[in-house]
């Protein structure tokens, strides 16, 4: 049963997370009306889904696909 707030939980594990080769991010999801932690990849492929974690400190984790992330020219 998770202890903390999802988005300190989020705060605390993102920087880790994105130190791996292939997360692009992470995000709070649901599941019903239950918090799940999201943890974004460019490509889900098994390799890198065996180096990440199932559950973030009771938290469900959900893996997504998304290709490339890159930041928008906001000009």
């Amino acid at each position: 049963m998770p202890v903390r707030p999802i988005t300190e939980v989020l705060a605390a594990h993102t920087p880790g997370l994105l130190r791996i080769a292939g997360v692009v991010g992470t995000g709070e999801g649901r599941r019903g009306d239950q918090p799940l932690f999201l943890i974004l990849v460019e490509r889900d492929v098994p390799e890198l889904r065996a180096r990440l974690p199932r559950t973030v400190e009771g938290y469900p984790v959900e893996i997504r696909e998304t290709g490339t992330v890159r930041a928008l020219d906001r000009r």
